[in-house]
């Protein structure tokens, strides 16, 4: 029996060792923090993770697990899944690292309780994954903006203004809906080049956002076309001043390449929900049909979209 009970003991030792040198050589991060967020034990690569040379520098600069979020909102989110379950799955987290950046971690945690089912501490398993945050956020670009101004497309410009007039119908607020179109692209990619030309429409990016707010959208459909709307205007005029913006704003010249500068107009549409339409794609339309209506006349002008407009353009397409 003595010697049994010796085997079982130098097992247990040997057992205990090893879970240590795992816990310390293993590169996933892992933890068990106090229910309050205080650490209780951390191992030395979520110390890394944190940017941090040891556990013991981190617990020392951030005793508590909850001061490393960048998201306030994280600790009652948190809170409230293991309150629900016991535990939680790859629960998705931006921190703030020692460098000051942000970094994006999974977070497997379950509660460990006592016997009167009180939690004594968390543990978890935490996995770095601010890479594919990043690839996931270039993939998104890529399908909802355009590469060359970095605006909104038709599909993104399209599903925020259908959340934004589904609003706007329940509070009953206007919105205003614009269509712009540079005069006379063609020429200038003919004459000057295709790069003179990009380079024209990014300065026209930057001259119609500066006089839009953070709430406003401005999208770029392709090709000269732009597209706007502002979430909420009190009349047809706070629309008309945002477009006689525009045109004064070109009124001068835009430096476009060494030593020349080039005077470009636009043609725009206006269109007003709910005074012309009700949905997205339709404000769309009759600001584009406005928009044809001031380049026949001469260009360099807005039109504000009238239900006479609309019957003349489709007479006009019949």
């Amino acid at each position: 029996m003595r010697e049994r009970g010796v085997k079982i003991g130098v097992s247990a030792k040997i057992g205990k060792a090893s879970l240590q040198r795992f816990y310390e050589r293993t590169e996933q991060g892992l933890f068990q923090t106090h229910p309050d967020g205080r650490w209780l034990c951390v191992n030395p690569a979520l110390a890394r993770l944190y940017g941090y040379e040891s556990s013991e520098a981190l617990r020392r600069a951030c005793p508590n697990r909850y001061h490393l979020d960048a998201d306030p909102t994280y600790r009652e989110t948190f809170l409230r899944a293991m309150q629900a379950d016991g535990t939680v799955q790859r629960f998705e987290v931006s921190v703030r690292p020692r460098d000051g950046g942000v970094r994006w971690t999974a977070e497997t945690v379950w509660a460990i309780r006592d016997e009167t089912g009180g939690i004594l501490c968390y543990e978890g398993i935490v996995e770095d994954i601010t890479h594919a945050k990043q690839e996931e956020a270039r993939l998104d670009l890529q399908a909802h903006h355009d590469s060359l101004t970095q605006l909104p497309n038709r599909k993104l410009f399209l599903k925020r203004l259908e959340e934004t007039l589904a609003l706007a119908g329940q509070e009953g607020r206007r919105v205003a809906v614009f269509f712009v179109d540079l005069d006379h692209f063609k020429k200038i990619n003919d004459t000057l080049g295709h790069a003179a030309g990009d380079r024209l429409l990014q300065k026209l990016t930057a001259l119609l956002k500066s006089c839009l707010s953070t709430d406003d959208t401005l999208a770029r459909l392709g090709g000269d076309e732009f597209t706007a709307f502002l979430p909420e205007v009190a009349s047809a005029e706070d629309a008309i001043g945002i477009a006689q913006q525009w045109l004064d704003l070109l009124a001068h010249p835009i430096p476009l390449i060494p030593g020349h500068e080039l005077l470009a107009t636009v043609s725009i549409g206006v269109s007003l929900f709910p005074d012309h339409g009700r949905e997205a794609a339709t404000l769309l339309r009759h600001a584009d049909v406005a928009m044809y209506k001031a380049k026949q006349q001469g260009r360099n002008r807005f039109q504000l979209f009238s239900t006479s407009l609309h019957i003349r353009e489709y007479e006009r397409l019949i």
